[in-house]
């Protein structure tokens, strides 16, 4: 009996470690933009308007909108939270978040009533439904995106959402 018990208690401690070890680990969630995420309750999308390539010389800009249907509020952090994008030849290009960070010479030449605007927000409340920006240096193919992955800090969570081709 003393060695059904010791053998259990082994078995237990290992299985549990390797549990713990396991969660660590983000899980990468797919879906199509603009859709309900799968036990999440929040959307996300992304599009490109071209119009909007001159109003920072160097960079394009990409429109992200999020509509929060959960009943949580959905913390973001732009100094942990990671955005890409791939293009349908599967090359993958980083974002910007914080441009007044990133290159503060850009972010002085923008309008003041603009930059209130283009700002990441550090939250989204319950029913939300909010736009911002991100930022990509100009020669990136925004119209050729397919794909945006964000790395959700908060949710401990990768989001890979299959956008539509912009203008």
């Amino acid at each position: 009996m003393k060695k059904i018990l010791i053998w259990f208690f082994i078995s237990f401690f290992l299985l549990s470690a390797g549990q713990v070890e396991a969660k660590k680990q983000p899980k990468t969630v797919r879906a199509e933009g603009g859709t309900s995420i799968e036990g999440f309750g929040f959307a996300i999308d992304a599009s490109y308007e071209k119009k909007l390539d001159k109003l920072i010389p160097g960079y394009r800009i990409l429109n992200v909108a999020i509509v929060n249907n959960s009943f949580q509020i959905l913390f973001m952090n732009p100094d942990k939270d990671r955005w890409s994008l791939k293009t349908k030849a599967g090359k993958k290009f980083g974002t910007i978040v914080n441009l007044s960070k990133e290159d503060p010479k850009a972010w002085e030449q923008i309008p003041k009533r603009v930059k209130n605007h283009l700002s990441y927000p550090l939250a989204i409340p319950i029913g939300a439904h909010l736009a911002f920006d991100l930022f990509v240096p100009e020669k990136v193919p925004l119209e050729k995106m397919r794909e945006l992955e964000v790395v959700m800090e908060s949710l401990g969570t990768t989001f890979r959402i299959e956008v539509s081709p912009s203008s």
